[in-house]
């Protein structure tokens, strides 16, 4: 299979998960619901060491002090399982948890502290519903995050077109991708050196090359496909000797030559 397919069976599995969440858990029992999506914590010490500090797991052990009774809250290692209400409208996340025990205390007891908790005086019977209380968009936000981190940025970053449409991609990985894709991108300087591990491949190869001769160690070695052989002549001096033939009329040249001083000669 190739890294295009590979992507695509990921894909399929987010999907999955974002079609339940924008069904609201429809296909899922109370029960199973709450267990896939609801956040389990541990607190190390004990609420009060905590002060003013302000989080979802100090909210939700406050709230759990208020309809079960303030001595539950008293030892360390309290466990802390909420979900995160849309209710209420502009409040911060760590004011929204709610436990999810709330909801199998007594009607009366659920429905008092809910309105309490949510500001919501007006609920009635249906909005006590888990699933009329969740907070669907927050929840579909972190989810699209995560497939972000494990799918779709990944892919982008190996050229591979975005896996899950529906999780599109934020503004700085576009900015990316097209920056990668730019056939006309002006190349960094840092490119054009190699590191040290490419440095020391570099001095491998040269050592493994041939040694080259210099050219007075080219006779009588086979130098391979190094420098090309120079060879040099001598020009051949013309000899000086004179030839036979030459000498005798030179010789003749002479004596005849000496006869002709001894007959012009003075007498003495």
């Amino acid at each position: 299979s190739t890294l295009k397919d590979c992507y695509a069976s990921v894909a399929n599995i987010a999907n999955h998960w974002i079609d339940i969440l924008d069904t609201n858990g429809e296909s899922l029992d109370t029960d199973e619901l709450v267990d896939l999506i609801s956040e389990n914590r541990n607190m190390s010490r004990q609420l009060e060491d905590y002060g003013v500090q302000k989080g979802t797991s100090q909210t939700t052990a406050r709230r759990l002090g208020e309809f079960l009774g303030s001595e539950i809250i008293k030892d360390k290692g309290l466990n802390c399982k909420f979900i995160i209400s849309q209710l209420p409208h502009g409040a911060p996340i760590t004011e929204r948890a709610v436990p999810t025990a709330i909801w199998k205390a007594e009607p009366a007891v659920m429905k008092h502290y809910l309105r309490k908790w949510l500001k919501a005086p007006e609920m009635e019977d249906e909005d006590f519903d888990i699933r009329n209380v969740l907070d669907w968009d927050y929840y579909l936000e972190r989810l699209n995050n995560t497939i972000r981190k494990i799918i779709t940025i990944p892919a982008a970053l190996q050229k591979v077109p975005n896996p899950v449409p529906r999780v599109p991609h934020p503004d700085w990985l576009q900015t990316t991708v097209r920056k990668m894709n730019d056939k006309y991108k002006q190349r960094s300087i840092k490119n054009m050196f190699g590191t040290a591990s490419d440095s020391k491949t570099l001095l491998g190869k040269k050592e493994r090359t041939p040694h080259l001769l210099d050219i007075e160690d080219f006779q009588g070695k086979n130098t391979g496909p190094g420098r090309p052989i120079v060879h040099s002549t001598r020009r051949q001096r013309r000899s000086k000797t004179i030839p036979p033939n030459k000498e005798a009329m030179v010789s003749d040249k002479s004596n005849s030559e000496n006869e002709a001083e001894s007959f012009s000669a003075p007498d003495e």
